[in-house]
């Protein structure tokens, strides 16, 4: 009986540690980033190829530009084609 309980706990630390907690984000704005031909990753938020935050997010990789909201990226996309 122990030895079933050990490879129980075993197989669900196992299994704690490859999952990943992969959140695709804003599924909306992911759609529109990819159909302008951008990159949607998650990293630091960017501008100019320099972390302006220290909160990783989802967003759209713009030209060394990573825009982490559909609202910035409205207002900033034109500006950095």
């Amino acid at each position: 009986m122990f030895k079933k309980i050990l490879f129980i706990l075993f197989v669900v630390f196992l299994v704690s540690c490859s999952k990943k907690s992969y959140d695709e984000g804003d599924l909306e704005y992911k759609k529109v980033c990819e159909s302008k031909g951008y990159e949607w990753m998650e990293m630091y938020e960017m501008r100019n190829d320099t972390p302006i935050s220290k909160t990783i997010c989802f967003g759209c990789m713009v030209n060394g530009n990573h825009i982490c909201t559909l609202q910035e990226f409205n207002e900033l996309e034109p500006a950095l084609k």
